[in-house]
């Protein structure tokens, strides 16, 4: 149901909530078959996005950037740099994805797709590989070398032991040598070093960005279209970095670019999305509403969802069996009934077992979540 809420186009959209516009986003990857970059003004806005979208598809990416000095002169996040890293290996395995991306991150450079690929090594037990060469190797590509390991992105190397806490992978791994001889591959509990299966083989991705840099998201995908929510704010955000990056490097006397221009990343099929309705030409225009919260008190929401119910289709989403049977027992409404999103009972108010960020009213169908619900 939710796959075809909308009959999708390439038209500039108006007039979707949050909630909506994952939906929409959602419903265009699925019905025109192509890889989706949404691109949104901050950070912020670019997590609640990708995690309403990870509620209808597993096929969503989480591309995240630091502000520009924080990512430049300052440190930069490791989890963030993890999490781009993470994502564009996701990519070189399935390019057909729907990418979550902040101004950032969208116009960050990156390695070429074929430099990432090789920068991979593989590893397999009964093989030999020369411990010193492969230390070093790691250590080219972003390992740092410490006692232990701890975090992602770190190795140890004691005697004939090398520990490694790959990207992508949720625990570390220990090599085990006789001389260059690959006697054992571990993955172990990293607080108690305790075995917690055995491996075959292990690929390692690179632990850095900086190869090439001559590269954008962009370059991950073969048939794509840009969505920019609200591209008036990004175009003021960008306006004050381009400040910013002059700034910095006039502090410095250097005269380097730091990442793309937002011009030369722009395609002639870019999709806007905006909250407004408006008349542009070739706009879409839709009315959506979020859902108010209810009351506590058991009487009101009846009525509310009675009322709700007269003129529209009723759906309320809940993260659990346990939370329906719940609220079954609790408003003891005779118009509720437990079902699924396939088989959905106009007359009545639809319980079903699905998360759900924030509802919302759309045409004649009223979506409601926990959220609204339980007033949370």
């Amino acid at each position: 149901m939710f796959e075809h809420l909308f009959t999708v186009n390439d038209k500039n959209i108006c007039g979707l909530t949050d909630e909506l516009q994952a939906l929409y986003v959602y419903n265009y990857y699925v019905q025109k078959k192509k890889s989706v970059c949404f691109v949104v003004n901050s950070l912020y806005e670019a997590n609640r996005m990708y995690q309403s979208l990870l509620n209808y598809t597993t096929k969503v990416v989480f591309f995240p950037m630091d502000d520009f000095l924080t990512s430049v002169a300052l440190a930069v996040s490791p989890e963030l740099k993890t999490n781009r890293i993470e994502a564009i290996k996701e990519l070189t395995k399935d390019n057909n994805q729907i990418i979550i991306t902040n101004l950032m991150g969208f116009l960050h450079f990156l390695p070429q797709k074929k430099s990432f690929t090789e920068s991979t090594i593989n590893l397999s037990v009964n093989k030999d590989y020369d411990m010193q060469e492969l230390t070093h190797k790691l250590s080219e590509m972003g390992y740092k070398r410490d006692t232990i390991v701890t975090a992602t992105g770190e190795i140890a190397v004691r005697g004939y032991i090398i520990d490694i806490f790959p990207i992508g992978f949720d625990n570390p791994i220990r090599l085990e040598f006789f001389g260059d001889h690959i006697e054992d591959i571990r993955e172990f509990n990293v607080d108690n070093q305790l075995t917690i299966k055995k491996l075959d083989n292990v690929s390692i991705i690179t632990n850095t960005e900086e190869m090439d840099n001559s590269s954008s998201i962009l370059d991950y995908l073969d048939n794509y279209s840009v969505f920019y929510r609200n591209y008036s704010e990004i175009e003021e955000s960008y306006k004050k970095l381009e400040y910013e990056m002059q700034e910095y490097n006039e502090s410095l006397n250097i005269n380097k670019k730091h990442m793309f221009s937002l011009e030369e990343l722009k395609t002639k099929n870019d999709i806007y999305i905006s909250y407004f309705l408006n008349n542009v030409e070739n706009t879409q225009n839709y009315n959506s509403f979020e859902i108010e919260a209810f009351s506590s008190d058991i009487t009101s929401i009846n009525t509310k969802l009675n009322n709700y119910l007269k003129e529209n289709t009723v759906i309320i989403c809940l993260n659990s069996r346990y939370q329906v049977n719940k609220v079954i027992e609790n408003l003891n409404n005779s118009n509720l009934v437990f079902t699924d999103i396939d088989n959905i009972i106009k007359s009545k108010v639809n319980l079903i077992v699905k998360p759900l960020n924030k509802g919302f009213i759309y045409n004649n169908l009223v979506v409601i979540s926990e959220a609204e619900l339980f007033n949370k």
